[in-house]
């Protein structure tokens, strides 16, 4: 039965991989005459490599030429069977597309089948990019007709790198061509007639985005890619040997010797001895991939119910290391290859720095994923389970464990965060100082993309949805923690590096899904292959003394005696002073940062390159601009040493810094004036006289230029203080992870008589401060640091995602950010509500007569129904549940009360459709992924009543409530502020906002993650709106989360000042 059943799915596949047109229609404007259609037949050598479990498989391609015949792009073609399913992979016109089929051994039944579809991202696609392959023939060098292994009696021989992979391609004539590689060969065909390729039909409305573009065209390439023949004259243009550089990782470079491997967290059973396979925890790839492993064996430990500092583990972990080999004896583990992965390497690390065995210099260390901080998964699974963050991740608990948080999960608490304790801050510590002294060979990941595999889309959601303190993370693990102690310039992208860093996801790491065909990020095995021949004393090893804390400050502060200033200009200190909580840049309200000046040729414009440094308990993080690109890194440091620093680029928009090549081109258009009036002007003091009126993005200074030494300005909400230095500061381009370059966010400032003067210290004659007429200053925002009518009772009521209800207002509630505490001038006192949105809709009566409850409390003077002297401040869906109960007349807003409204969706929000559709499976439901914001499958009942209104999920009934709402909110609301981008500011959930207004198939791009700006402002014309704090309807670039006061105020950006709104739009309107 089961052969019938599988000779059947062979004969449905063949029939749709080998059917091919009768006659060929070519595309218009199109010519593919010379181009025939291609059979590539890969024969992959490695088991590691296998698709879907087959190591012989072809693919087919058609040309599409472009109508000049200088470019080239194919549509492919593959299918194969599986464990009772069918796979097709088709791309066409630069988009791919994967299918599964079910099949069930009946040839009626498999006709009937529905296949399932979804759009391929090219990084995380297993098969071998046809594209890319043609792309490298482009590039293709010609070789002498005798290379290591290659018999070309005939013909002509090329060297082809596709990405890193080297080939040797063999042109014989005009039937194809082949190409052999170290772990696979390629066997191209011309065929006579197109595939028949058809663009496979989706279930839901998500548009696949291209994954490969057409590649040009040279001569070498024709000829390669149409059977033309290749001239001499062609081929000698490059004629070199070549040899294939992977061979030696077939064999071992030492003697080999026993090998134990040490798994992670996850494992409840307990063997007492090695076993001699593990394949649920290693997957099945291993055997025949350890050629340095004389032997191997697989320890077997209670990894759930015991913390990775147990002392009685620990001693498990090291009898398990020595009775690997018979040379062990006592504690000190000898001649062996001990491999540790996730938890296991602080196990390991632990044993060791406890010193309940000892690694001889025999013997190899070699680490993989090791959550040498601990894991930010661990904090974020016991604040789940505390009720602290939606439980949405409960749905993959089969990788972060479910509630309660199991013993050995939570000793994965990050270390100096609030699950952590003194203790297991120390014994991080001892076991990073082991581990950077003995550990051979580390494989860490910065990225979760990972391999095909069934539990891919899992790290993809744990990445996002995790707040890991950096995005270079395997899921689980970040590289930072993973890389502790080492350099950043240690590792490499390359399966060769011994220190590597991977596109792999945590369980990747394990050998479980093999390797990557093509792409030399994601080859563990291949890595393991060739790092495991090295013994410890190859390895340099840190002493331990580390960088002190000291150093960083000397590294911060100290300039090099480099170059003369360039044409008179100095190097500048900024120094900010912050006068407001809010504001604060990694905690602190004083920071300084650094300037070297980029003169163009004639002098008529500057480039600031600029640099600061901040520094908290755990990390160090250093911001750098240089030839107008932005970098960020942040580096984590255990007692008094640093390690790896993770990089990334920064986009002006989002950036938690002053600009301050924004501040050099107010100043070159400095305006003189003549004094400064307004609240706090006294403190101004500018003897010199030079006093100018500076306006950075909107916001005003006071600018005066007292010396020689450099200026000051002053602000409502910071002041400035510029000093010129003598000599420039070093500032250098941080290394970063990724081949990516950054790109430039800023642009060199033309400069002005007035710019040059202030920026080099000249000295300012009368002539010059009198270009300009001189006039009166005064700080406009001065107004919003008090109240301009009489304090009244603030009553804050929240939106969807709260499932606790308590019965009374509370004198705080977390969902509002701290950064709102002292920024309420107007309210005489502030409450919160605190009901349950997850299981009520925004319609339900019960709810909105708590809603008034709630409001009706907090101020004497309200009556039974009428809500007076009362400031009611909604967010999100809590705007639907007041607006809904004043339309429903359960209470009505006195004129002597204020409404001010945030992010509502007065018409819905389309990520309560999208999040519908995902869970009955019409969208990708990848999306899950990101459920702490949008709520896991079932869609709750709250997320379900935000159906957009006269869309798909909505209803009659619903209709009319909105409209009810939607009057009463136009009516009665005093300020707004809504989203128009979902940029943000900087905080832990940025990126999922990002993700989010990307995804969801948003109605408008202007939005804030989760609501549209035209739902939030439905009502109100645009015109109503401007984008500075200081409109009482404001039209803002936050995200839903930054509305809740979350993040604060950015220190420069006025259309990302919430509370300074809040403090402004409080007061009644005039």
């Amino acid at each position: 039965m089961a052969s019938s059943r599988l000779n059947v799915a062979f004969i449905f596949s063949a029939l749709s991989a080998l059917s091919v047109l009768a006659a060929a229609a070519t595309q218009p404007g199109q010519s593919t005459t010379e181009w025939p259609s291609l059979r590539f037949h890969f024969t992959v050598k490695r088991s590691s490599m296998t698709v879907h479990g087959q190591s012989d498989f072809s693919m087919y391609a058609n040309p599409i030429v472009s109508s000049k015949a200088d470019g080239v792009l194919y549509d492919v073609f593959a299918t194969f069977t599986e464990d009772s399913t069918l796979y097709n992979y088709t791309i066409i016109d630069g988009v791919a597309h994967s299918s599964s089929t079910p099949y069930s051994g009946s040839h009626s039944d498999d006709s009937k089948a529905t296949p399932s579809v979804s759009c391929v991202d090219a990084e995380s696609s297993k098969l071998p990019d046809i594209n890319a392959i043609v792309s490298a023939l482009n590039d293709a060098t010609a070789l002498t007709l005798q290379s290591e292994g290659i018999n070309c009696d005939s013909g002509s021989l090329f060297k082809v790198s596709v990405r890193g992979v080297d080939f040797a391609l063999y042109a014989s004539g005009s039937s194809g061509f082949t190409m052999h590689g170290s772990d696979m060969d390629i066997d191209v065909e011309f065929l006579e007639s197109p595939i028949d390729i058809v663009i496979p039909i989706q279930k839901s409305k998500t548009e696949c985005k291209k994954t490969a573009l057409a590649s040009s065209v040279t001569v070498t390439s024709k000829g390669l890619l149409t059977g033309q023949q290749i001239s001499n004259k062609a081929r000698n243009l490059k004629a070199t040997s070549f040899s294939f550089r992977d061979k030696s990782s077939c064999s071992c470079k030492s003697t080999p010797r026993p090998c134990v491997f040490i798994h992670g967290l996850g494992e409840k059973e307990e063997m007492p001895e090695n076993q001699d396979e593990f394949t649920d925890y290693w997957g099945k790839h291993l055997a025949g991939h350890g050629p340095c492993c004389s032997s191997m064996k697989f320890a077997r430990l209670n990894t759930v119910d015991s913390m990775w500092t147990d002392a009685i583990l620990q001693g498990k972990v090291c009898n398990r290391a020595l009775s690997a080999s018979n040379t062990s004896k006592d504690s000190v583990i000898s001649d062996t290859i001990v491999v540790t992965h996730s938890m296991g390497n602080v196990m390991f690390a632990g044993a060791l720095s406890t010193g309940k065995c000892r690694l001889d210099i025999s013997s190899t260390w070699v680490g993989m994923a090791g959550p040498m901080l601990g894991s930010m998964c661990s904090d974020f699974v016991q604040d789940s389970c505390a009720g602290k963050t939606n439980i949405v991740w409960e749905t993959i608990g089969n990788i972060t464990g479910r509630c309660p948080a199991n013993t050995g999960l939570k000793s994965l608490a990050y270390e100096g965060e609030s699950y952590s304790s003194v203790a297991l801050d120390a014994a991080y510590k001892a076991a990073q100082e082991i581990y950077r002294a003995n550990v051979s060979a580390v494989m860490c990941s910065k990225s979760s993309s990972g391999l095909i595999s069934k539990y891919q889309a899992q790290f993809w959601g744990l990445s996002e949805m995790v707040p890991h303190k950096s995005k270079l993370n395997d899921g689980m693990v970040e590289f930072q923690s993973c890389a502790a102690g080492f350099p950043e310039s240690k590792f490499g992208g390359n399966y060769r590096d011994r220190f590597y860093v991977s596109k792999l996801n945590h369980y990747d790491m394990q050998f479980r899904a093999g390797d990557s065909l093509l792409d030399e990020e994601k080859m563990p095995l291949k890595w393991r292959d060739f790092h495991h021949s090295s013994q410890l004393g190859e390895v340099m090893t840190s002493s331990l003394q580390g960088v002190l804390i000291a150093s960083m400050v000397i590294l911060v502060l100290s300039a090099h005696v480099a170059a003369a200033q360039q044409r008179n200009w100095p190097s500048l200190r900024f120094h900010f002073t912050l006068k407001r909580s809010s504001m604060k840049v990694h905690g602190d309200s004083d920071f300084s940062m650094y300037a070297n000046p980029v003169l163009s040729d004639n002098n008529d414009n500057v480039l600031y390159d600029a640099f600061a440094s901040f520094k908290d308990n755990t990390n160090l993080y250093n911001y750098t601009l240089i030839d107008g690109a932005a970098y960020a890194s942040t580096t984590s440091f255990s007692g008094s040493s640093f390690e790896k620093s993770n990089v990334v680029c920064v986009d002006s928009e989002s950036g938690t810094l002053p600009a301050i090549n924004s501040i050099v081109t107010a100043i070159n258009e400095a305006t003189a004036i003549s004094s400064v009036s307004g609240s706090g002007s006294d403190a101004i003091k500018c003897s010199s006289g030079h006093l100018f009126k500076v306006t950075i993005k909107s916001i005003d200074f006071a600018l005066c230029a007292s010396s020689s030494s450099g200026f000051t300005m002053h602000g409502t909400d910071m002041d400035i203080d510029v000093k010129f230095l003598e000599r420039s500061f070093d500032i250098q381009m941080p290394v970063m992870d990724s081949k990516s370059q950054c790109t430039k966010v800023v642009s060199p400032t033309s400069v002005t008589s007035i710019g040059k003067l202030l920026l080099t210290g000249q000295s300012i004659s009368k002539n010059s401060r009198n270009l300009k007429a001189a006039f009166d200053f005064s700080f406009r925002g001065k107004s919003v640091c008090t109240c301009q009518s009489t304090p009244r009772p603030c009553i804050f009521i929240h939106g969807l995602g709260v499932k606790t209800e308590t019965s009374y207002n509370e004198d705080w509630f977390s969902y509002w950010g701290d950064a709102i505490k002292g920024h309420t001038p107007c309210c005489s006192s502030v409450k919160y509500a605190h009901l349950d949105t997850v299981n009520n809709t925004w319609t339900s009566k019960t709810l909105q007569s708590k809603v008034c409850n709630r409001a009706l409390a907090v101020s004497s003077t309200s009556t039974k129904s009428v809500i007076s002297d009362t400031i009611v401040v909604t967010h999100s869906m809590g705007n639907l549940m007041f607006a809904g109960a004043l339309a429903t007349g359960k209470c009505s807003l006195d004129s002597s009360s204020t409404w001010v409204g945030m992010a509502g969706p007065m018409i819905g929000s389309m990520a309560s459709d999208f999040v519908q559709e995902s869970c009955s499976g019409e969208t990708n439901i990848m999306w899950e992924e990101i459920g702490d914001i949008t709520g896991r499958c079932p869609p709750n009942t709250g997320l379900k009543s935000l159906a957009y209104e006269n869309g798909n999920h909505s209803t009659p009934s619903m209709n009319k409530e909105y409209e009810a709402a939607q009057m009463a909110y136009r009516e009665n609301v005093a300020a707004l502020m809504c989203g128009r981008s979902y940029s943000g500011l900087v905080s832990k959930y940025q990126a999922k906002f990002w993700a989010l207004g990307h995804s969801i198939p948003h109605k408008s791009k202007e939005n804030d993650g989760m609501v549209e700006f035209q739902s939030c402002a439905h009502g109100f014309p645009e015109s109503k709106f401007g984008d500075n704090y200081r409109d009482r309807f404001y039209k803002t670039k936050l995200n839903h989360y930054d509305m809740q006061f979350l993040a604060g105020d950015s220190v420069m950006n006025e259309d990302k000042m919430p509370v300074k709104w809040f403090k402004v739009s409080s007061t009644p309107p005039v």
